[in-house]
């Protein structure tokens, strides 16, 4: 590093910006006067080559060594801050700065907190044609920077989104090819990137940390050339109690049929938890419980909460009376009132299932196996003629079969049967005649069942005074049965087939089979 120059204090000519005033009870404090004594603005230095960083600082009521200085680029951001010697001078070498174009900003700050701010603009990586350290002309005109919002002498708690308005445009080139970014002198660059239609820049920022900022909005044009405007702000720590709703997050839902816990938690930094007083809300209902938080901060409150979407709010007061809270919208509603499944209906509007979107009232019934218009019945529009007869005490008569010579020649039975649902059930009777022969036979084919489901056919005699099971089948498409008679028992007068399925599938409602009987 270069042995630190000799400064000549310039006769009270600093350039003097954004400087504010505090009056405090009676007191009258000036901010810093500042000034950059060197680089001179547009200079160009090689990529490596040593840049002095020169300045100095005047405070009419503090030492300048009690001064707090900052230097920070637009590029690189804090570069250093060292502290001024007995005489205000501030001194800084780099060789480190990352080529580009750069706004070089001084910031001082007053032990009362008032600050000022000066900046230049250099380059660093345009190839200079003599010397490092001489100035080259710059090409064109620089960008015109307007930087709208916030304004100076603002305040702003730590946290909060400050709206950061301005536009920059430039003669010789348009808009959208600038290089736009946004410096803090205490944070550093913290926004990059080009201007919104017709050069407006826009940018919402909430992570500036407490203090006093010097913000600058920077504009860099094709040529090098560097637009500026900045103004002075404050952040200022937040001291109130925080307030976090841990229960239920934004946008829930939460039913009202019963008593609803509603669980926060309340911190502050200055005050025990145990002393944290908190309450809760919603804009529906107005306050809905109140109380004092635990050793831990826990805020727990069991509430009714009114039918409607709402916003519920949390809110925690220190013994300073300072006020923290925490918002989110929700929505209660009574189960019964709310539409499950999104079809429409609830089930206080009749919606018989409100867990399935095929289900509410007079929807149009489909070959499945839900009720889907709520009338109380499963696929009846496709129940078949011989219903109801899912018992053998509703099983349709099919009529007297004469039995002739022992042989099943004489046929009848029935045709169009469906089994519409997964447990219906199809009982058919019949009678014989055997006046000559007691060998009586009896044969039942099932055919046209589907092929993709399981299906079982039974076989009864009514014998002793009950139906006796004679033979039963289980398969698909297609079912035979077959049985002989006692030729001594002339009581074989009365039978039943049962049909049924054993996995059905869906959508096999609505096809018909047949029953073919030989007795």
């Amino acid at each position: 590093m270069s042995p630190r120059p000799c400064v000549l204090r310039p006769v009270l000519f600093f350039p003097v910006l954004f400087a504010c005033t505090d009056q405090e009870l009676g007191t009258f404090n000036t901010s810093p006067e500042v000034t950059i004594l060197s680089p001179a603005s547009g200079q160009v230095f090689d990529p490596g080559s040593l840049v002095e960083l020169i300045g100095a600082v005047i405070d009419t009521q503090d030492a300048e060594p009690d001064i707090e200085v900052s230097w920070s680029s637009n590029l690189d951001g804090v570069l250093g801050s060292d502290p001024p010697d007995d005489g205000g001078d501030v001194y800084l070498a780099l060789n480190t700065l990352q080529e580009g174009a750069h706004v070089v900003t001084l910031t001082a700050i007053d032990t009362a907190g008032d600050a000022a701010s000066v900046a230049v603009d250099f380059t660093v990586g345009e190839a200079a044609t003599t010397t490092p350290g001489t100035t080259t002309a710059p090409v064109g005109t620089a960008p015109t920077v307007v930087l709208a919002g916030p304004s100076t002498g603002d305040v702003f708690t730590e946290g909060s989104e400050i709206s950061f308005v301005g536009k920059v445009t430039d003669e010789e080139q348009s808009w959208e090819t600038l290089q736009v970014s946004l410096t803090s002198t205490r944070d550093g660059t913290f926004w990059e990137g080009t201007p919104e239609e017709d050069g407006r820049i826009d940018v919402p920022w909430s992570l500036l940390q407490a203090g006093a900022h010097t913000v600058s909005l920077d504009a860099v044009d094709d040529d090098g050339n560097i637009g500026a405007d900045a103004v002075d702000i404050e952040v200022v720590a937040d001291d109130r109690p925080v307030a976090q709703i841990t229960s239920h997050v934004d946008g829930d839902l939460i039913f009202n049929d019963i008593s609803t816990t509603l669980q926060g938690l309340v911190t502050d930094a200055e005050t025990a938890p145990d002393e944290l007083a908190f309450s809760w809300s919603t804009d529906l209902a107005g306050e809905l419980a109140a109380g004092t938080a635990d050793g831990k901060g826990s805020a727990i409150s069991v509430v009714d909460l009114p039918t409607g979407t709402q916003v519920l709010t949390l809110t925690a007061i220190d013994t300073d009376g300072q006020v923290g809270s925490h918002d989110i919208s929700i929505t209660a509603v009574h189960p019964d009132d709310y539409d499950d499944d999104g079809d429409g209906w609830t089930e206080n509007e009749g919606d018989c299932d409100d867990t399935e979107a095929k289900v509410y009232p007079d929807a149009a019934e489909q070959c499945d196996d839900l009720d889907n218009d709520c009338d109380g019945e499963i696929n009846e529009d496709w129940a078949d003629g011989y219903e109801d007869n899912d018992d053998v005490s509703t099983a349709p008569a099919l009529g007297e079969f004469d039995e002739s010579l022992g042989t099943c020649n004489s046929t009848g039975g029935a045709s169009g049967l469906t089994l519409h649902t997964a447990t219906d059930e199809d009982w058919l009777t019949w009678s014989v005649d055997d006046e000559i022969w007691d060998d009586v036979c009896a044969e039942v084919t099932v055919s046209g069942l589907p092929s993709s489901g399981l299906y079982t056919a039974e076989l009864y005699v009514y014998e002793s005074g009950a139906w006796t099971l004679k033979d039963d089948v289980t398969g698909s498409t297609s079912l035979y049965l077959y049985q002989t008679g006692d030729w001594t028992d002339d009581s074989e007068d009365d039978w039943a087939v049962r049909i049924y399925a054993v996995t059905w599938p869906s959508g096999s409602c609505s096809t018909p089979y047949t029953v073919d009987i030989g007795s």
